[in-house]
């Protein structure tokens, strides 16, 4: 059967790998471990398990299924059978058509205002900083003209 070790099922479902070491330490994903060095490994079942326990993993390992696209590091394409049933993906494919799409649309325009308004204090902070590199710029001109005049006094003298 098929293991895949914490950083495959890191990268598999975007996440930090001490994460899925805190899965396995908190019994939600089931591993084994047959040396310290070695680090613990997942069998597929207990993935697939764990997968179907927790919905928010679930579709992220999907997402690249069902984009037809091969699964991070595994090189496994669905046609090929991959890390997931068929059954599975049907199931996780229903809870997702429950969602409401004007749910999602709200909440990706909320997304976009809220990134609207970073833009523009942002670039109010630019002007200002530009402003005031302008009248620091102005300053040290002056500043120069001074030491000039001093120079050229002081050689008078």
């Amino acid at each position: 059967m098929k293991t895949y070790s914490v950083k495959e099922i890191a990268e598999l479902l975007k996440t930090n790998p001490e994460t899925v070491r805190r899965w396995i330490r908190d019994g939600k994903l089931k591993a084994t471990q047959e040396s310290r060095k070695g680090g613990n490994t997942v069998t597929e079942e207990e993935l697939n398990q764990f997968l179907k326990n927790t919905p928010k993993y679930a579709a992220i390992a999907i997402s690249g299924l069902i984009a037809g696209l091969p699964l991070p590091l595994l090189g496994l394409p669905l046609a090929a059978g991959g890390l997931l049933s068929k059954a599975f993906i049907e199931h996780v494919e229903a809870e997702n058509a429950k969602v409401n799409p004007q749910s999602i649309i709200t909440k990706l325009e909320n997304n976009i205002v809220a990134l609207e308004k970073n833009i523009q204090k942002k670039r109010t902070t630019i002007t200002q900083l530009e402003s005031e590199i302008k009248d620091e710029t102005a300053q040290i001109e002056a500043l120069n003209r001074s030491i000039a005049i001093i120079r050229r006094n002081r050689e008078e003298i």
